[in-house]
């Protein structure tokens, strides 16, 4: 992957944060909120048909000018449900818990994190970190998690596309995220990563 340009100043980085605005837009029950949720729905679907008929736009999905954009307007989907949690109880389900801890002068060891095996059974990664269908509201939180998914499945049936573009997404978190933030899109990838390969063992 190419990394001399900067994400930040292309056309997807602007693209992204219209998207972002129309997320922040979306939950309200108004003509705005109406309008934001019909163009994040439009400006989706287009993306993921030119991403199936268009090899150049294909090669562009690799790159970190759509990556990181895109990984950072999850993030934002992820920090309103967390708004709207924390709205309507004082604890949240994504609260970061230290797993290390220092006991008689010793310091255990720290428990992995980013596992599937520690996701919770009632709710897939994808739903933990932008909501399920029927609560998101229309915030195209699972529009762009369809979108990713296009993307890492399409490179793994590419061979060797596969593994830069992986490790890419991996790093393409926003810089100011937090540790549970991290945790939770490192989450939605290996979710991803595991049913796009298991889709492709299955051809």
């Amino acid at each position: 992957l190419s990394t001399s340009s900067d994400p930040s100043c292309g056309i997807f980085a602007l693209l992204a944060e219209c998207l972002g605005r129309n997320i922040q837009l979306a939950p309200f029950d108004n003509d705005l909120g109406h309008k934001a949720r019909q163009t994040n729905e439009a400006v989706l679907q287009l993306l993921s048909h030119r991403h199936r008929f268009s090899s150049a736009f294909q090669e562009f999905c690799r790159t970190p000018d759509f990556l990181e954009p895109l990984a950072q307007a999850l993030c934002l989907v992820h920090d309103e449900k967390i708004q709207r949690m924390q709205q309507q109880k004082p604890t949240s389900s994504d609260k970061f818990e230290p797993q290390g801890m220092q006991v008689g002068g010793e310091v255990t060891r720290m428990k992995r994190r980013g596992s599937l095996a520690d996701v919770p059974t009632d709710e897939t990664p994808t739903e933990r970190f932008v909501g399920r269908p029927e609560e998101e509201t229309g915030s195209s939180g699972i529009g762009m998690v369809q979108l990713l998914h296009l993307v890492v499945s399409h490179a793994v049936l590419s061979g060797p596309l596969a593994a830069p573009l992986v490790s890419a997404l991996f790093r393409s978190f926003p810089i100011h995220a937090s540790p549970e933030q991290v945790e939770a899109f490192h989450l939605v990838l290996i979710e991803h990563c595991r049913s796009v390969v298991e889709d492709a063992l299955q051809r």
